[in-house]
């Protein structure tokens, strides 16, 4: 009995931490979209958008750098830094207008 008490405990010790850990990650987040920098972050790419136009040329390769970016970002919020649960509410939602503006499907992006 003493055994099975001790491992339950220490089963919910470690539960504890995680949860900690998560909570302290979503107040990260939260930090970081109260900042402004998702939508400055998406204020320059629609900037860059309206200068250079989606087609062909400069406005084009805003769009294959904004992929390569995102690909890029997830690739690290996974492995380099741990930030994968709020990667997609931080960045994504801001950058929707400019998806728009550039006729992306989002279903490309949800794809990668």
């Amino acid at each position: 009995m003493t055994d099975t008490l001790n491992a339950f405990q220490e089963g919910i010790r470690n539960g504890a931490q995680i949860a900690l850990s998560y909570a302290l990650l979503g107040a990260f987040a939260v930090a970081i979209a109260h900042s402004g920098l998702p939508q400055s972050l998406a204020g320059a790419v629609i900037k860059r958008i309206d200068a250079g136009g989606a087609g062909i040329g400069a406005g084009g390769m805003i769009k294959y750098m904004l992929f390569a970016g995102l690909i890029t970002m997830s690739c690290f919020s996974q492995n380099l830094i741990p930030i994968h649960i709020a990667f997609i509410p931080l960045l994504v939602p801001p950058l929707l207008l400019a998806f728009n503006r550039m006729h992306i499907d989002r279903r490309l992006i949800a794809f990668y």
